[in-house]
Order: C-alpha cells, then structure tokens, then sequence
C-alpha cells in the first residue's frame, strides 16, 4: 500500500513538473513571437534609413511604458539584441547577426 503511494505522488509530482516545463517552453515562445514586432520594425528602420536605431525611442513605435523586449545596439554598431527576461536573472536574448534566440544568465 505504501509503494502504491509513493508512486501515485511520484506520478503527481511528475505530471506538475511536465506541466510547469511545458508551459515555460510555450510561455517563452510566445513571447519570442511577441519580440518579432520590435525585430520587424528594427529591420524596417535599417531598410529606409540605412542604419540600425540607436534607441528604440527613435523608431517612434508609441510603446507602453511597462513593454517588457529591451533592443540595445552591439559594441560595434553594426548589429542588435532584442531580450526580455523569463525569470529573475533569466533572460532570452535575440542576436540579430546569426537571428538566433539564446538564453543568459
């Protein structure tokens, strides 16, 4: 009776974590979905103006204050990240020179 149980809690405790993993994964999707508005428009920008935009500010996209996708300029110019963060000290990070998402810590 005890071993039926245990592993009626290890199922339980199983399909939680699936669950929890699962949603994270589409959770996470999602918002790299979300992230391909600010990506298209940073991509607009540098076909009509020839260059990427120092700030987001300059693309005059009238977004909310609370807009959870960062862009900030590489080192050298020449190409950009876009992130948002998916837990404390977590975050996706979208590298527009190899358009790839890759997370940080």
């Amino acid at each position: 009776m005890l071993l039926i149980a245990i592993m009626g809690i290890a199922f339980i405790a199983g399909v939680i974590v699936y669950l929890s993993l699962f949603t994270r994964a589409r959770q996470i999707a999602t918002m790299e979905e979300q992230a391909g508005y600010l990506i298209q428009r940073v991509e607009e920008y540098k076909g009509k103006y020839h260059k990427l935009p120092q700030y987001m500010d300059d693309m005059q996209l009238n977004l909310p204050d609370n807009y959870p996708f960062s862009y900030t300029l590489t080192g050298d110019g020449l190409s950009y990240l876009v992130g948002f963060e998916i837990a404390p000290f977590k975050s996706m990070v979208y590298h527009s020179e190899n358009k790839t998402w890759i997370p940080q810590q």
